[in-house]
């Protein structure tokens, strides 16, 4: 049975009140029969039908019980505390759950099961329709809060707007609501589209071709998220994949693949159409094309019906210049730069004649702007800013970083280039490539094997499509093929190096300061690097270079250059400076015009199509092919002034930008917020304009930079009196540790564990100790204090002999390398020269032996009666005959008497 989506409500207020008898009552305009739910009832927890009547109040019939059943849930009756109940009780949405508490509803400010929205309740027209589905015109936030009207659209922010771009439409960076940027995009103008947030995100958004995940160019997908011709990128966030011309297949950019890379059948090597040709199905014969069929096909730009040239469209059916051919099979009509209206060969028309503004004076997109239809934008994230049309420029399409995906600067920060400045240097890169000399194995036929002098003309005077010098077939280069990988990165033949050089200001030269000079008169950036030297030299003789730089052109801009081999200078496209061959230094120089166009009234130099305000590139190529020397001076006058913006946030400006920790308005230390806007020790900082307040310790709460905060302000109780953990290595001595170095070193005097170190413990101390090999083994390699055993450190370690810390072998003391003792008392050798007189090896002083000293002990002839050992006399000698013989006993004959020294006197008896 469906249950009513909006008693239910009515019924719980009713319940709440404890008014539930009286609700009833309102309801069936009767008394209540105690049942919410019954099968006599139409409607969930609608009207409950009864057999009395309104006026019925007789008493029960005697034959019935006088006691009612008890109240249960699931008996479909509404009981008390019931908040509704079906007899079913199954839980599902609009129903009763099994403990008699509503399921899930419309109308209950929750968005469940299908719902899409819920305002709290089930009533149509105001934006939430009764089966909790939005209805037009209406934007339904918050459940359970009533719906709004949807304001979304109208390119302004409103309340719970977080963008607006004008329209209800997603996938174009705003969603249909407007409550929410779409990931890869940046929506920071309101009213206007959304912008992509960031080339190299991997989100392709806005006017994005591909976004394989990075912000760099060459590897298929540009860093402006432009394919680069080769390639196609089907997946965004993964690399591209080259493409393959005569496959059979069209894809990428190519125009055409007839499964070969002939050229002249229609499709050319690069897949591209040629004139004269159709090709309408891939991988088969393309076919020719009739120019003045009145049909435009193929090739064909136009075709007026006939084959005549000068009338428009030529005899190839190509555009002429100065024409348009909207219909064909019909003449073709003049067309008229600066009305702006884009006909003909014009590839912009702003309505102007005037240059600099991305469209210039003949109708043809300036470099390093984009136009569509009559409106021209520079071109953001290419580095060069345009000024007024761009605030900064930083290379780059990432918002955040000072300089947005728009270009415009961001709060907070502030962007400079040397767009009107003038730095003491500039450092510009430059791509250097090296190549093997002739003579080398491997080495390139066009390096060190020509010796023709400065050659003009091996050149042409305008760039190839690539960008690249296109070789004549004159002077000093073997071939076109050999010519064109001078400056084209081919793998085996060069080695391709980017590096910068560093333009210095010349004042001297120019009091303007806007003169810059590179001057090398020893020019061998490769040394030791790329291929490496030159056989039998000390630096890398055969490379070439390629630099290139973009300028505003004012008129009167300077170029000179000096040095050596071939060097051509390229003005938008155009030869400027033509010293090819292999010569000396040598010199040449070009100025720009500084004259007015009579016609457009702007400064013009014809020689290389520039108009003033116009943004153009300079290319300075040069090739070093002979081991002699190797000159290059570069000097530019009024050419660097564009570049790369640099963007730094601004501390005291109130907004936390960039590497801010915090910005409270002022540039003032010791208030929380530092001079370079990082947070100060002791300091909380919040908000924007930052407000900074120390936190108080012992408050029991813990704020950022507190660490800890017990409520008190005690140490030694795991939390510090400041708000600091208190640990090992916290640099205090806190209860239970010997020491607190405040480090976790386990080497130094204090342990990683706060324990003083100790000499023994099986550590070394850094500083401290030079071993520990935890004994007490005083001759071992390790002494026992904790120094390594050497000779002369007064312990007899392994290996030793002697060590009395002396060692300087002298009499008594131990030799130099301790592996004995020097002659000492004892060592059984009389050493006369150090006094001994006599060193039996024992000297412990016995009667005939030597003391301890290495003086002699007593002995017969000492000239002392020693009555102990049995001397009779002593006369001072040991010989016989003089009446006391060599035993120290009186000869027959003789009488000896005490001499009164000790000793004896003889003379003979009678």
């Amino acid at each position: 049975m469906r249950m009513s989506l909006r008693l239910p409500l009515f019924v719980l207020i009713c319940i709440l009140f404890g008014l539930l008898s009286a609700c009833s009552d309102d309801v069936e305009g009767g008394q209540d029969t105690g049942s919410a739910l019954s099968d006599a009832g139409t409607d969930a927890l609608g009207d409950a039908q009864t057999d009395s009547s309104p006026s019925d109040t007789s008493e029960p019939d005697s034959s019935e019980s006088d006691t009612a059943p008890n109240p249960e849930c699931g008996d479909g009756d509404l009981d008390e505390g019931e908040e509704c109940d079906d007899g079913t009780n199954d839980g599902s949405y609009g129903t009763c759950r099994v403990n008699c508490t509503l399921s899930p509803y419309c109308g209950d400010g929750l968005i469940t099961h299908a719902e899409t929205c819920d305002d709290g309740n089930a009533d149509a027209g105001d934006g939430c329709d009764d089966t909790c589905q939005p209805e037009d015109g209406f934007i339904c936030r918050t459940p359970g809060e009533l719906c709004q009207a949807n304001t979304c659209g109208n390119g302004a922010i409103e309340d719970g707007e977080a963008c607006d771009d004008a329209n209800q439409s997603s996938g174009d960076g705003c969603d249909e609501t407007c409550t929410s940027v779409e990931p890869g995009y940046d929506c920071q103008f309101v009213g206007q589209a959304c912008i992509a947030a960031a080339c190299g995100d991997g989100v392709i958004a806005a006017n994005e071709e591909c976004d394989d995940g990075n912000g760099v160019s060459l590897d298929g997908c540009s860093k402006r998220c432009v394919i680069e011709d080769g390639y196609k990128c089907p997946t965004p966030n993964q690399a591209c994949e080259p493409t393959t011309c005569g496959d059979g297949v069209v894809e990428g950019l190519e125009e055409c693949d007839d499964g070969d890379t002939d050229g002249g059948d229609g499709c050319d090597s690069n897949c591209a159409l040629e004139i004269g040709y159709k090709c309408p199905t891939a991988g088969q014969d393309c076919v020719a094309t009739t120019c003045g069929d009145s049909t435009v096909e193929g090739a064909e730009q136009c075709d007026d019906g006939n084959a005549d040239a000068n009338d428009g469209c030529d005899a190839d059916c190509q555009l002429e210049p100065g024409y348009a051919c909207p219909t064909a099979g019909q003449s073709c009509v003049e067309t008229t730069c600066g009305d702006g209206v884009i006909e003909g060969l014009e590839e912009c028309d702003d309505g102007n004649l005037t240059a600099g503004d991305g469209c210039d004076p003949l109708c043809r997109e300036e470099l390093i702007w984009d136009c569509t239809g009559g409106t021209c934008d520079p071109v953001c994230g290419d580095g060069v800013t345009l000024y007024p049309f761009e605030a900064c420029d930083d290379g780059n399409l990432t918002s955040g970083d000072g300089c947005s995906a728009a270009c415009t600067v961001e709060n907070g920060f502030q962007c400079t280039d040397f767009q009107n400045q003038t730095p003491p240097s500039i450092e510009v890169p430059i791509v250097l490539r090296d190549f093997k000399g002739a003579n080398e194995s491997g080495g390139h036929p066009d390096f060190e094997s020509f010796s023709c002098g400065v050659y003009r003309g091996m050149v042409e005077d305008q760039l190839g499509a690539d960008g690249k010098p296109v070789y004549t077939g004159a002077g000093c280069a073997t071939s076109t093929q050999s010519f064109d990988q001078w400056y084209h990165d081919t793998p085996g033949v060069n080695i391709t190096v980017v590096d910068t050089i560093e333009l210095t200001q010349r004042t001297d030269l120019d009091s303007t300061g806007r003169t810059y000079r590179f001057a090398s008169n020893d020019f061998f950036p490769l040394t030791g690097i790329g291929f490496g030297n030159t056989p039998g030299e000390s630096k890398n003789f055969h490379f070439t270079s390629e630099f290139r730089s973009y300028f505003e052109y004012r008129g009167g801009e300077e170029l000179a250059f000096t040095g050596d081999d071939d060097v051509w200078v390229f003005i938008n496209g155009r030869l400027a400076v033509d010293i090819g061959g292999l010569h000396s230094a040598v010199s040449d120089s070009v100025t720009l015009s500084d004259t007015q166009d009579a016609q457009t009234g702007q400064i013009y130099d014809a020689r290389f199509d520039i108009f003033e305000g116009g943004v153009y590139e300079i290319v300075v190529f040069h090739a070093e092919r002979h081991t002699t020397q190797s000159n290059y001076r570069l000097t530019l006058s009024g050419f660097l002034n564009t570049g790369q913006s640099t963007c730094e946030s601004v501390c005291g400006d109130g907004v936390i930008s960039g590497i801010e920790q915090c910005d409270d308005g002022n540039a003032d230390d010791n208030d929380g917020c530092s001079s370079g806007c990082a947070i100060e020790p002791g300091y909380n900082c919040t908000g924007t304009p930052s407000t900074c307040e120390r936190p108080e310790c012992g408050d029991g709460v813990i704020e950022f930079p507190e660490e800890c905060d017990d409520g008190n302000t005690d140490d030694s109780d795991g939390c510090s009196s400041l708000c600091e953990l208190e640990s090992c290595g916290d640099g205090t001595v806190d209860l239970g540790e010997g020491c607190d170095d405040g480090n976790d070193v386990a080497t130094d005097a204090c342990t990683n564990r706060c324990q003083p170190a100790a000499c023994g413990d099986r550590v070394v101390h850094a500083g401290v100790e030079e071993c520990d090999d935890g004994n007490s083994v005083d001759t071992d390699a390790c002494t026992n204090n904790c120094t390594i055993a050497t000779c002369g450190d007064g312990v007899v370690g392994p290996g030793e002999s002697c060590d009395d810390g002396v060692n300087d072998g002298s009499y008594g003391s131990c030799l130099l390398d301790c592996s004995g003792r020097a002659a000492y008392c004892g060592d059984g050798r009389v050493s006369t020269v150090n006094g001994e007189e006599c060193d039996d090896g024992v000297n412990d002083g016995t009667y005939g032996t030597c003391n301890p000293d290495c003086t002699r002990g007593g002995f017969c002839g000492d000239g002392v009666i020693d009555t102990v050992t049995g001397e009779e006399c002593d006369d001072g000698n040991d010989q016989w005959g003089d009446g006391c013989d060599g035993t120290c006993e009186t000869e027959p004959g003789w009488v000896c008497q005490d001499d009164g020294n000790g000793g004896s006197s003889c003379i003979p008896a009678g």
